[in-house]
Formats: structure tokens, C-alpha cells, sequence
């Protein structure tokens, strides 16, 4: 351990409150300075908080620390140290209701072949690896029953790849404020703008996009902006009409071409 910022261990890294008040303890010692960290320190430490003492006696401390000091490696220090880093992520998301027992299944004690599976994920992937595949599962979970205008967005640009026609696609979250850089930085890179909107075309916000670009940064554009968007008819409750009337990722190709054929 050193006063750098390679290693931080907070509370929340320990889900058993004697892991705590004993790896606390210490960690709270050497911030203090200490080379050396005894059981006296540690008791002393304790001493002027009642609750963690009685937690740390309770569960034999000090036999506890005396049996970890015996087994521990030095060595593997950064090893355990990730681990208890990954296993924080994995409770935190946890805690949020996110299911991430596709990456680790502590409940899991009968099957040996999904658990040593999910051990070597575990050991063989980074906390950004980890976090990422959650995000992309919390991601994806939005494009299915959110975002569905970018969902199909998504399709159509997989579609044009498969044609040769690289496409980036961009998800604007919010239309007020939106974000003008992360637009114009595409526009000044692909010289095309499409925009997807589900919604009638007259009216809509894609006609605000897609005037600010053509005022804005009309000498990056290559072709005539795009709108994609449902049809300027009403919204029937019968979802054959309701498929109608929807754009679709057929839609968003068949622009996506027009503006690279121009």
C-alpha cells in the first residue's frame, strides 16, 4: 500500500461489517503514518470507538489477523486487491436491482463448470470490461423499450455496413438542450446528415437539427440533410396501422444511400 492513488479501499468494499472495522482500522493506521501495524495499534486504534471494539472482540480479532498474517503473500496483493475492486462493482450494481449474475453468480454452488467459467471471466477481465458489459446490457435494455427511433437507428447502420457504407450513428438523449458539438463534429466528418425521428414529419424536431446544421456548417455537407420520420397522419390504436405508420430501419438505409449517392 502507498499514499499514491493506485490503490483506494473504502467502506463499501466490504460487505461484513467485522471485514470493516478490522481492514479499516489498519487502513486508517497507515494513513496515519505507520510503517509498522501491530495488534497494540490496532487495539489502541479501537479503543476510542466502543462499537467497532466490541464488533472486532466478538468476532476474535486479533486470532483473525494473526491467521491472515501466517497465509497472506505479498505478492498476490495486487491480485486480491482487483478482486475486491470487481466484487464493489458487481455489489453496487446489485444494490440498483441490476441482474449480474451472468457475470458472477454468488448463489451458484452446484454447478462447477458455470462457476470455474465465471471465475476466469472474472480474473481475465478489467473493472472497465466489467462495467462495460453491464452498461452495454443496461444499454440495450433502453433501445428495446425506450430509445426506440436510435434502436432502429443501430439496425440501419449494421445493414449499411454490410453494404460497404460506414454510418455513425448517434443517440442525442436529449432534443432540448441537445448536444450541437457531437453533431457538427460528425457532419464535418462524414459530410452527411441523416436524422431519425419518431414522430410526423411536419412540426418535428429533426427540422430544427437539421435547419441549425445547414445555417451552421452547410459547408461540411456533401448532400441535402435527411428526415426520416413516421407519417403525417394520426396515430391508430391498431397496431397493423401502427407498423404503418412507423419509420423503419428500411427507411433510414434507403435515406442513408440517397445522401451517399448525391
Amino acid at each position: 500500500m502507498d499514499f499514491t492513488d493506485k490503490y483506494t479501499i473504502t467502506e463499501d468494499d466490504f460487505p461484513d461489517e467485522f471485514h470493516r472495522v478490522a481492514f479499516g482500522a489498519i487502513y486508517k493506521i497507515h494513513e496515519l503514518g505507520a510503517d509498522r501495524i501491530t495488534l497494540e495499534n490496532i487495539a489502541d486504534f479501537l479503543s476510542s470507538r466502543p462499537k467497532s471494539a466490541a464488533t472486532f472482540k466478538q468476532n476474535k480479532g486479533e486470532e483473525w489477523l494473526l491467521k491472515v498474517a501466517e497465509t497472506c503473500l505479498p505478492e498476490a496483493f495486487d491480485y486480491y486487491y482487483g478482486r475486491l475492486k470487481k466484487f464493489s462493482l458487481l455489489r453496487a450494481y446489485d444494490n440498483y436491482g441490476v441482474d449480474v449474475s451472468d457475470i458472477y453468480d454468488a448463489d451458484n454452488i452446484l454447478d462447477t463448470r458455470k462457476k470455474q467459467f465465471q471465475e476466469d471471466l472474472l480474473d481475465n477481465s478489467t473493472l472497465e470490461q466489467i462495467a462495460d458489459k453491464v452498461e452495454n446490457k443496461i444499454e440495450g435494455i433502453r433501445l428495446k423499450y425506450v430509445d426506440d427511433a436510435f434502436g432502429q437507428a443501430i439496425q440501419a447502420g449494421e445493414e449499411l455496413a454490410k453494404q460497404g457504407i460506414s454510418a455513425e450513428v448517434i443517440n442525442l438523449r436529449t432534443i432540448k438542450p441537445y448536444d450541437e458539438q457531437i453533431i457538427a463534429e460528425s457532419v464535418a466528418k462524414t459530410n452527411r446528415l441523416v436524422i431519425a425521428q419518431e414522430g410526423p414529419k411536419v412540426g418535428g424536431w429533426a427540422a430544427e437539427i437539421g435547419a441549425m446544421v445547414t445555417e451552421k456548417y452547410f459547408e461540411y455537407l456533401a448532400a441535402p440533410v435527411e428526415r426520416v420520420t413516421c407519417l403525417d397522419i394520426p396515430v391508430s390504436f391498431a397496431p397493423s396501422l401502427e407498423d404503418y405508420y412507423m419509420l423503419t430501419p428500411e427507411d433510414i438505409v434507403k435515406a442513408c444511400k440517397k445522401t451517399v449517392e448525391f
